[in-house]
């Protein structure tokens, strides 16, 4: 290469330094640019991040092994094993259904059901490792409980304590539930519950071996597949307008980058003419002018960067995958530098002698 091509760097350099109003426009246009990207990115991560948790709570995370043969086949030892798997948030495992009544006059018969769980989110008034019955309010109420202890037949079953269920598991507020440690017991299904959408897949898939069953036919999972097709159809549309979003900001510091050089080249007219008239090629300027972009690019690409990353970063709560700022802050620097080709092109096609007649 001619060693005048190399002189175009430290001149390049130069004049950025001097033509103080052209390269702070474009220094600024390169902070706002991948702060403003970053930014939006991390409001967009948060609002997709409550979504995502108000579908999670419908049942997204949540899959349930059904028993589907005449009685219950799956050992309640399974739902300690299935506690231990990788994404695995909280286990329910519920033995058949059977209705319980208060000794005495009083009250109807109510639903109740075995109950074994590791973290599940059911809180109960007393240990659940004793032996006895734990009612809601609305299972109390039903089964016509007023005091603070009674017995339940068939089985002589004390109550031993209340209980309250929470979302997703609040259908089990209308059960009487009997806590049980026995292995031995025999469930009719086990609800398990993803810590993240992302661990369902891989769950599901080994919900039957962990159990004890391996293709046995008599149990199925069953989870929501409409929710998870919901819970990818916001991913999809919010990604979606991340990068239109994306798009609509770098044509626009594209666009003001293009018209703040042309204004510098219009300004610089004659030096451009004088450097024509020294022998200096098209090709030689337009690459000048585009140098001259690149470093108040460079700065200030950094400097966004570095902003938006920390905003971003405040907004997930843990510090970002460098792989996105990085390449943000890349892609704001080659479209400001870009954005110069055709202001720089122009300027390098005027007629020297032309241009050094303009007073």
């Amino acid at each position: 290469m001619n060693r005048s091509w190399w002189r175009l760097l430290p001149e390049s350099a130069r004049i950025a330094s001097t033509t103080r109003v052209v390269s702070g426009l474009v220094l600024l246009l390169a902070i706002v640019v991948p702060a403003l990207v970053l930014g939006t990115a991390g409001r967009s991560v948060e609002s997709q991040a409550a979504i995502m948790g108000r579908i999670d709570e419908s049942g997204t995370t949540v899959m349930t092994l059904i028993g589907t043969g005449t009685g219950p086949v799956i050992p309640a030892g399974a739902v300690d094993r299935i506690a231990r798997l990788s994404g695995v948030a909280w286990v329910v495992g519920l033995g058949p259904v059977s209705d319980v009544r208060t000794r005495g006059t009083g009250g109807g018969p109510t639903p109740s059901r075995a109950y074994r769980a590791v973290r599940a989110p059911v809180r109960f008034g007393a240990s659940e490792s004793g032996t006895g019955a734990f009612v809601s309010k609305a299972s109390a109420a039903r089964v016509g409980l007023a005091g603070a202890y009674s017995v339940l037949d068939p089985g002589a079953i004390p109550v031993v304590g209340w209980f309250v269920a929470d979302d997703p598991l609040t259908d089990l507020n209308s059960f009487v539930l009997t806590p049980s440690l026995d292995d031995s017991l025999l469930l009719d299904r086990i609800i398990v519950a993803a810590s993240d959408a992302g661990w369902v897949d891989s769950i599901a898939g080994n919900l039957a071996s962990m159990a004890g069953l391996g293709t046995s036919t008599d149990v199925t999972v069953q989870r929501s597949q409409s929710l998870l097709d919901a819970r990818s159809a916001v991913a999809d549309e919010v990604a979606r307008r991340d990068r239109e979003l994306v798009l609509v900001i770098l044509a626009a510091a594209t666009a003001l980058a293009s018209i703040v050089v042309f204004t510098g080249t219009i300004a610089s007219r004659r030096d451009f003419g004088r450097r024509r008239a020294l022998g200096a090629s098209q090709r030689q300027l337009t690459i000048l002018v585009m140098l001259t972009t690149l470093w108040p690019s460079l700065v200030g690409g950094a400097l966004g960067t570095a902003v938006g990353s920390a905003y971003l970063g405040s907004m997930l709560g843990h510090v970002p995958d460098w792989r996105f700022p990085v390449s943000v802050g890349v892609l704001t620097v080659i479209a400001l530098v870009c954005s110069s080709a055709l202001p720089a092109a122009v300027a390098a096609t005027r007629d020297p002698l032309r241009v050094l007649r303009v007073p």
